[in-house]
C-alpha cells in the first residue's frame, strides 16, 4: 500500500513546474531588490519584537513600528514584486518569440511611467535579459530610454 502511493505521488508531481514556480517565486520576492528589502526588514522587526528587552518600552514600541512600518511601505509600494514577475514573463516571451529584443518593445517599456513601479518593470525586464544573454541591449536602450535612478543588479 505505501508504495503504491509514492508511485501515484510522483506521477502527479511535474517537476517543470514546480521549477517555474520557485523561479517565479525567486522573482516576485528577491528579484525586486526593493522588495527583499521589504522582507528583510519585517522579518528584522519581527526579532526586535519578539526578542527585545528594552529599558525604554516607549523607545522601543517606536523603533519597531518604524522598522515593521518602513518593511510594509517598500512591500505595499513595490506591489510585492508582481510587477517585475510580470514584465520578466513578458520580456522572456518577446525575447522567445522574436529571438531578441525589438527597439520598439524596449522602448515602451522602459519609458513606462507608473509611479513607483517603474523600477520593477525595469527590474523584470533586467532579470529576463540577463538570463537570456541580452544584457548589452538591454544598458543600451536604458541608457536610451529609461530615467530611473535606481540601480538594476
Amino acid at each position: 500500500m505505501k508504495q503504491n502511493f509514492l508511485k501515484e505521488t510522483t506521477k502527479t508531481i511535474d517537476m517543470s513546474t514546480l521549477c517555474e514556480r520557485i523561479n517565479q517565486l525567486y522573482i516576485t520576492s528577491v528579484g525586486n531588490r526593493v522588495t527583499a528589502l521589504g522582507y528583510i526588514t519585517l522579518a528584522g522587526g519581527t526579532v526586535m519584537l519578539i526578542e527585545q528587552q528594552p529599558t525604554d518600552p516607549l523607545a522601543a514600541v517606536i523603533g519597531v513600528g518604524m522598522t515593521l512600518g518602513f518593511g510594509g511601505f517598500c512591500i505595499l509600494a513595490t506591489a510585492a514584486g508582481c510587477h517585475t514577475n510580470e514584465y520578466y514573463l513578458r520580456t522572456k516571451d518577446h525575447i522567445k518569440e522574436n529571438g531578441k529584443f525589438d527597439d520598439r518593445f524596449l522602448k515602451v517599456t522602459l519609458e513606462k511611467k507608473k509611479g513607483t513601479v517603474t523600477y520593477c518593470i525595469r527590474q523584470g525586464v533586467y532579470l529576463a535579459a540577463k538570463e537570456t544573454g541580452h544584457l548589452d541591449q538591454f544598458n543600451e536602450a536604458k541608457a536610451k530610454y529609461s530615467h530611473g535612478t535606481l540601480p538594476n543588479f
